[in-house]
């Protein structure tokens, strides 16, 4: 069996075009839930929603990353809990739905 070394794996980039980075990322841009998880590499969503008399009335997407919520000592025990257990839903989906009830 031939085993390959990491260097025989390993990509390469020959040029890198700044340009050609989007402009909401680079430099001194800052990491926000509104910019597109593509860009931001974000790997999980928080879905909020309103409910009021029994229906949607406002929702909102959160686009976050699951070690800014689960890892170190400012960390949501919730989602911690989410992320290193397999057993909840959401793993699948990467998605945590969360609804709120509108007080009257």
């Amino acid at each position: 069996k031939e085993e390959s070394t990491a260097d025989e794996n390993a990509q390469t980039v020959d040029h890198y075009d700044s340009d050609k980075e989007p402009s909401n990322i680079g430099g001194d841009a800052r990491l926000h839930w509104n910019i597109d998880p593509l860009l931001s590499f974000s790997d999980w969503k928080i879905e909020l929603s309103v409910i009021k008399d029994g229906t949607k009335s406002e929702s909102r997407t959160y686009n976050v990353h699951k070690s800014i919520l689960a890892v170190g000592s400012r960390r949501s025990e919730y989602f911690a809990r989410i992320f290193y257990n397999d057993n909840f839903g959401e793993i699948k989906q990467c998605t945590s739905m969360i609804n709120l009830r509108k007080a009257a």
